[in-house]
């Protein structure tokens, strides 16, 4: 009698935990889900961390390593650019070029590395909504021009640029301008954060335009390459 009264302790032991767990996930999940963040996001996140180029179930949306440019379009300036040895090179005046591929709302754009040869500035193109020879969404830019500043910026009907940027700040006193740069854009809902060779450099927050396609801008005879561009889940 008293090894089956054991028994059912265990038992209804085993039966308290597997219910504490179930809670513990249910109020995991229901947390996530309010921050916007997925399971899927989660585990990606973790296994990039351990092996970043073997993540099953977490491919790019994009990975474009610039042998052709048969996935993107110019969407303002002449096309003064060239493809040599998995970079491009944009060159002269203003010009902004979109991949075409469709993007979920949310993801990450990296282009590694970027370098700026010359003249004021370099920007990532994200949510982008292309229309012919315009476009609306943002851009993240290196802008030295700008008094040597990161900076958001968002474009409206006609890709016109808001006077004032979304977020500024000035850069390292040390940033080298002309070095090599991991240069990455995060967009989660009405959030983006910038970073710099792996470091978070500037955040804005607007909820105009919630989804579009990424892309890249010079200005101002600047001068830049950029190496393989690539954009995955955040």
């Amino acid at each position: 009698m008293k090894n089956h009264s054991l028994r059912s302790e265990k038992g209804q032991g085993l039966i308290e935990y597997a219910l504490m767990i179930a809670l513990v996930v249910l109020v995991v999940v229901l947390a996530l889900s309010l921050t916007g963040t997925s399971l899927a996001d989660v585990y990606c996140n973790i296994v990039r961390q351990i092996a970043p180029d073997t993540a099953p179930g977490c491919s790019a949306y994009v990975e474009d390593e610039f042998i052709t440019m048969g996935d993107w379009i110019t969407v303002y300036g002449k096309a003064d650019w060239s493809i040599n040895d998995g970079e491009i090179e944009m060159r002269g005046g203003d010009q902004r070029i979109i991949n075409t591929a469709e993007l979920p709302d949310d993801y990450r754009v990296t282009v590694n590395p970027a370098v700026l040869e010359g003249g004021p500035g370099y920007g990532i193109l994200f949510r982008q909504t292309p229309n012919g020879t315009s476009y609306s969404g943002y851009s993240f830019q290196v802008d030295k021009g700008l008094g040597n500043k990161f900076a958001f910026r968002r474009y409206d009907k006609n890709g016109v640029e808001l006077g004032a940027p979304l977020a500024v700040v000035n850069t390292p006193g040390k940033f080298d301008w002309q070095g090599p740069h991991k240069v990455e854009v995060e967009v989660r809902g009405s959030t983006f954060k910038a970073y710099i060779d792996g470091t978070l450099v500037l955040t804005a927050t607007d909820s105009t335009y919630p989804t579009g396609k990424a892309g890249l801008r010079t200005w101002h005879g600047t001068k830049a390459t950029f190496g393989s561009f690539t954009v995955s889940p955040p």
